[in-house]
């Protein structure tokens, strides 16, 4: 074959990824189809067309062209992951574990096998497994919050609740702070404002994109890059809460969220300003290993006496796409203005929509490992 006709196939394979990634099915189905007329055994080709059937519906070319790539790349982790998918949804629940098994057997640094494996047998309510695919997942990854949250629920579907308890430990691990006037302010009243003005204009602010955790309102980019204006107190004034979070953390040191307390840490921050109706789907931040969110305008109403609860913040609700085949137990925090709440990354988060038109604006930030 020559250069050139390499050269073609890798353009085509790119240009048709870019299609299928901006929702062009039948764009990327064209390319992915010209690049196996020049090479029938491209795996890759093969294995995309197939995530193509299975969106359209056509499980049986998936599961065909799943075997024509997992016949030309047999030890890809990636290809089997995707041929668990398209068992799953051919409802062939045998064949789906087997092939996530074999995934996580190829790369056990495939972390969304585990996870997809986890979830199919919370799906098929066999929540002992889902704990099992949790515990190796997290003996070889630590610090993965994701799998830390995912294994507490599956253990609150066994009924150990005990065990979930221990992980899901709000007594301990939900804190909140009043924040302190920062020097240069008379008083908090006048640091919110500026923190809100400073929120208001701040360039990145924009309507909140499909996808994400954000409903009726708009979020900023990174707010500790740039010009920080009142954020560079708010950076100081966080600092300390997380210092005195960490001392107050039981002594535990067997605990896989105290255990995973890095040495060092950077903060990544962005603020959320949400209209009537707005609020925060069910979610956690699996980059992270705490979180924290600072209330910086309130509607007005919203408060501990609401019997509403509108606005509330909601923790222990997995997020929509994990199957939790049990009702899960939650617990609602009413905000405060010029409060700051933090908790483990894992802990799975949400608010309640509320009806109010004055804005609510607050700032949240993840606490991550600094690696560097």
């Amino acid at each position: 074959m020559s250069t050139q006709r390499v050269l073609d196939v890798e353009e085509a394979m790119a240009l048709a990824i870019e299609r299928h990634r901006a929702g062009a099915l039948q764009d990327a189905r064209v390319l992915y189809e010209k690049v196996l007329a020049v090479v029938p055994e491209h795996a890759g080709a093969h294995t995309s067309l197939a995530m193509i059937h299975q969106a359209t519906g056509d499980l049986d070319a998936a599961r065909a062209r799943m075997n024509l790539a997992l016949e030309h790349l047999p030890d890809h982790a990636g290809f089997w992951l995707n041929s668990g998918a398209v068992d799953r949804a051919r409802g062939d629940d045998p064949a789906a574990v087997a092939a996530h098994e074999r995934a996580i057997e190829l790369d056990p640094d495939l972390a969304e096998a585990s996870y997809s494996l986890c979830d199919l047998h919370l799906a098929a309510n066999r929540p002992q497994d889902a704990v099992a695919v949790c515990s190796r997942r997290l003996e070889h990854a630590p610090r993965d919050s994701r799998a830390l949250a995912f294994k507490a629920h599956a253990l609150e579907a066994a009924g150990d609740l005990a065990a979930a308890d221990r992980l899901l430990d709000h007594e301990h691990f939900l804190r909140s702070y009043r924040l302190k006037a920062p020097k240069g302010y008379p008083n908090l009243e006048s640091f919110n404002k500026a923190l809100a003005a400073h929120i208001q204009r701040h360039p990145t602010l924009e309507r909140a994109p499909p996808g994400r955790s954000t409903r009726n309102g708009h979020r900023t980019g990174e707010l500790l890059k740039g010009r920080l204006g009142p954020m560079a107190a708010f950076k100081r004034q966080i600092e300390k809460a997380i210092r005195q979070y960490r001392k107050d953390l039981p002594n535990d040191p067997e605990h896989p969220f105290i255990a995973a307390a890095p040495r060092r840490h950077r903060i990544s921050s962005w603020a959320l300003l949400l209209q009537s109706g707005g609020h925060e789907v069910a979610h956690m931040h699996p980059q992270g290993w705490l979180t924290g969110v600072y209330y910086v305008q309130l509607p007005s109403g919203m408060d501990a006496d609401d019997e509403t609860q509108a606005g509330w913040l909601e923790f222990g609700r997995p997020t929509a796409d994990l199957h939790f085949p049990t009702t899960p137990r939650v617990r609602r925090v009413a905000p405060r203005e010029g409060r700051l709440y933090l908790f483990p990354s894992y802990f799975y988060h949400g608010t309640l929509p509320f009806p109010q038109s004055r804005p609510q604006i607050s700032i949240s930030f993840d606490v991550r490992p600094d690696v560097r």
